[in-house]
């Protein structure tokens, strides 16, 4: 009964590393891709407010105050 108890202690931890693995991959990619962004931190920002701009440019809010027109 032990031998079994121990192997399914085995197997356990095996896929629970595999998994734990699996699920920490993207957020690996996501750290490091975000420790990348500190480097250049004004560029960074420039690029999420042109984003923002162009994705809110077609709203009223953003006819009215011209987000087309703003070059920053």
């Amino acid at each position: 009964m032990s031998f079994f108890r121990t192997g399914a202690r085995a197997a356990g931890r095996f896929i629970l590393g595999r998994i734990g693995k699996l699920v920490a991959w993207p957020i690996r990619r996501r750290l490091y891709a975000f420790e990348a962004a500190t480097h250049e931190p004004r560029a960074v920002q420039q690029a999420l407010l042109q984003r923002i701009l162009a994705s809110q440019r077609d709203t009223a809010f953003g006819r009215d105050h011209h987000f087309q027109d703003i070059k920053t």
